[in-house]
């Protein structure tokens, strides 16, 4: 920011010395003007004929207004041919803004800049360089990082996605068990307390794996959440009434009438992308257990 507002202070001291560009004394008065501006200046002729240059401009170059006079600087700092096309055409047009040029110094490195240009009343040209190569480490500093942080996520969800499927295969083997031992015959009263503490926590586990499963999925894009309108009146008498544990009469007391002005919700469908062949079971063995919910959305698989 103060780069650039150095650059507008710049293109006034400039644009007011032009009126009296003519005179000898006038024109060192100006050299020592941009001399102490900490950005780069290039006066030139329409032929990109340099005029002057300031001292940043050596600093960051190496070239000077007497070396650069006697040269073509242009073919200096952009050796390309077509690259040095473009950024003549660039510099012809003048249009407002700043375009990122790689310039090529007088030792050969090719530094990071940034450069406008003003068109001045006697038709001199006045170019104004920023050197943005700090600017430039840190937009790479930046990109580096997310991608870095991007394959990380991506890992992340690959390792997931591994373990919730291999566990998969002890909880499958287990439910077998269990069925087993049920089929079996009557146990006594531990075993069959024991079985029944045994087939809760496999359900609770196979949830947990599911809703590993899901956000697996849904952080790789294969579930897409989509919301869609749902009357919360409707949904909570339909929840009252299907409590057959309640009297009727309750149920109406306490549930909210489906007709009433209620506003409507917002909630989230999840659609799975299933794989031929999966079923219920989801192709390990392991049936899964109902979704969890039950306020409007619906978990289809």
């Amino acid at each position: 920011m103060l780069q650039t507002f150095l650059a507008t202070m710049a293109v006034m001291t400039l644009s007011m010395a032009a009126l009296v560009w003519g005179r000898e004394r006038q024109g060192t008065l100006l050299q020592t003007i941009i001399d102490r501006i900490p950005v780069m200046i290039s006066v030139y002729e329409p032929n990109t004929k340099v005029v002057r240059l300031n001292r940043a401009f050596e600093e960051l170059t190496g070239w000077t207004t007497a070396k650069a006079r006697g040269i073509d600087l242009m073919a200096q700092c952009y050796p390309d041919p077509a690259y040095r096309a473009r950024i003549r055409a660039y510099m012809d047009a003048s249009p407002p803004g700043w375009q990122d040029v790689d310039m090529t110094t007088k030792d050969g490195r090719v530094i990071a800049t940034s450069w406008t240009n003003v068109r001045l009343a006697d038709d001199t040209r006045v170019g104004i360089g920023l050197d943005v190569r700090e600017r430039k480490r840190v937009e790479a500093e930046r990109e580096r990082a997310q991608a870095e942080t991007e394959a990380a996520s991506q890992a992340k969800d690959e390792f997931f996605a591994m373990l919730g499927h291999e566990l998969r295969n002890p909880l499958g083997v287990i439910t077998t068990a269990l069925h087993v031992l049920e089929v079996t015959g009557p146990l006594d009263e531990r075993g069959a307390k024991a079985r029944e503490i045994i087939a809760r926590q496999v359900v609770i586990l196979v949830r947990l794996v599911d809703d590993l499963l899901d956000v697996t999925r849904l952080a790789t894009g294969k579930i897409v959440l989509s919301p869609s309108p749902v009357n919360l009146g409707a949904a909570a008498q339909a929840h009252h009434l299907s409590r057959a544990r309640r009297p009727l009469d309750s149920g109406r007391r306490n549930a909210p009438r489906a007709d009433s002005h209620e506003p409507v919700a917002q909630c989230h469908r999840v659609h799975a992308r299933r794989r031929p062949g999966h079923g219920g079971r989801d192709g390990r063995g392991v049936r899964r257990g109902p979704a969890r919910g039950g306020h409007g959305g619906r978990h289809s698989r």
